[in-house]
């Protein structure tokens, strides 16, 4: 897709503070070829719930590392029947299973380089989601309260040929988990025993009282990003 063939609508500012319900009505109206992206965190959910309200069912992307814990693989598909979402699940690339993955990268990739690790588990295969479904933007779950590298995340944030939409960023933990709990939706049950922002197993642990949201992750790695947001 080159630069050329999109226009890139222009979010009125009267957005940038709206409920994210008023923002994802916005982009389902102006922003065709849209898609989700989700590894099922409480942000996501609360989008999932928002699109079944909208009556919207853009394709949604789960990217299957081969490293989840059970939990998270079980909620996907409990979230695909309770929301009716349309999920496409992308592995890395030739490989279906985290044993046929060491057997060619070697066992535990991610202590021995983390960031090839992540290209070849999550950049790789969202790259490639994104191509095959000619994806013009994508939503995320991202806020600005998660960690300070968010802080100033904007809704509608231009990348390249693409959109990427943040419609919770100006909500914080303590909203997203009201709505959730109010509407009763499914939720990871690791969220209950100090993982507040759940990765691959190998690399998430629980987080300690005072660090915030996303400090369980790639814990003394020097990482707080997976690459998908940075690198794409």
């Amino acid at each position: 897709m080159s630069q050329d063939t999109l226009t890139q609508p222009k979010l009125p500012v009267e957005l940038e503070s709206a409920h994210p319900r008023e923002i994802l009505a916005w982009v389902r109206d102006h922003v065709p070829g849209t898609i989700v992206s989700t590894s099922f965190q409480p942000s996501g959910l609360v989008i999932l719930d928002l699109l079944k309200e909208l009556g919207w069912n853009p394709p949604v992307v789960f990217l299957d590392t081969l490293h989840h814990f059970p939990e998270t693989l079980a909620l996907a598909e409990t979230a695909r029947e309770f929301f009716g979402i349309d999920l496409r699940i992308f592995k890395p690339q030739g490989f279906e299973t985290a044993a046929a993955l060491a057997a060619v990268h070697g066992e535990k990739l991610w202590d021995r380089d983390v960031d090839l690790y992540q290209t070849i588990t999550k950049v790789e295969p969202m790259k490639r989601a994104l191509e095959s479904l000619g994806a013009r933007a994508w939503i995320s779950g991202r806020r600005r309260d998660q960690s300070e590298g968010r802080a100033i995340l904007p809704v509608l944030e231009p990348k390249g040929e693409r959109l990427k939409v943040n419609p919770l960023a100006n909500w914080g933990k303590s909203e997203t988990w009201a709505y959730i709990l109010q509407k009763g939706l499914p939720y990871n049950p690791l969220h209950d025993q100090g993982y507040p922002s759940i990765g691959d197993a190998p690399l998430t642990a629980p987080v300690g009282i005072g660090e915030d949201e996303r400090s369980g992750r790639w814990k003394g790695k020097g990482k707080s990003e997976c690459g998908i947001h940075t690198q794409i």
